[in-house]
């Protein structure tokens, strides 16, 4: 775990485990997990759904470089050799981009890494849920897919790191999420969910609501970190002075 703070709460992505990461649209789920897997080093496959490749490189230049989304996007366009440069430095997670997926076309893609790598991913990064293809009712079918994606992490020994979304009346990304505030009450299945929200200028304030491994608190106000988030620049990084804050009731230890 590249941060401090997430590692204090004993909150990793293990190996053979399911977690889930939930946050409203516009927080920052998909910046959080492209920034944990290349400052890991882990050897992942991150399967985006609904960010295209040339978009997911633009972000990837200015992660790997510090410069901002137009200087990656002008500097990507011209082929300029520093951002080029930049993806190539990148080469501990292969990404890919199907647009509505099902289990089987998961499944056959963790089998493609294996044969190429020698070996299973170490994570499995799906952003997100919700663009999963599935035939059954809406409930049934997320619950189906988790299911099998708990089965398929403890078969192949690969962390899977579920990208999803909250219940409507945490959308507006301010608050903190609870347990209870996970859209399609698939809360059983994962080993780790994490919640995240915005937290004053340039913070991520992420709850842990589940943790088999660790201290969690369902209520989103217990066992808590702060990340400094600059997502202009792609950069998330430990936040040793996070603002003080209060949710609910409850204020962040």
């Amino acid at each position: 775990m590249p941060w401090t703070g997430a590692a204090a709460k004993n909150v990793f992505f293990r190996r053979g485990q399911l977690a889930m990461l939930v946050a409203a649209p516009g927080v920052g789920k998909s910046v959080l997990s492209t920034s944990y897997v290349v400052q890991s080093g882990a050897h992942g496959l991150y399967t985006s759904m609904d960010t295209d490749a040339y978009t997911t490189s633009i972000r990837l230049i200015a992660a790997a470089t510090g410069c901002t989304l137009e200087q990656a996007e002008a500097a990507r366009a011209d082929g300029t050799a520093w951002a080029i440069d930049a993806l190539g430095t990148i080469r501990n997670v292969h990404f890919a981009f199907p647009s509505s997926p099902d289990e089987r076309e998961i499944a056959e893609r963790l089998l493609a890494y294996r044969e190429a790598e020698g070996e299973y991913p170490e994570i499995l990064v799906l952003d997100n849920l919700s663009n999963i293809a599935f035939d059954d009712e809406e409930f049934s079918g997320l619950r189906r897919i988790m299911r099998e994606l708990q089965s398929v992490a403890s078969r192949t020994g690969t962390a899977i790191l579920v990208l999803h979304h909250a219940v409507g009346e945490f959308e507006d990304g301010d608050k903190a999420i609870p347990l209870g505030g996970v859209s399609g009450k698939l809360s059983k299945f994962p080993a780790l969910i994490l919640t995240a929200f915005r937290q004053g200028r340039g913070e991520i304030a992420v709850s842990v609501v589940k943790n088999r491994f660790g201290p969690a608190d369902p209520s989103g106000h217990g066992v808590t970190f702060c990340l400094q988030a600059d997502m202009e620049r792609m950069q998330i990084r430990d936040n040793a002075h996070p603002t003080n804050w209060r949710i609910g009731n409850g204020v962040s230890q």
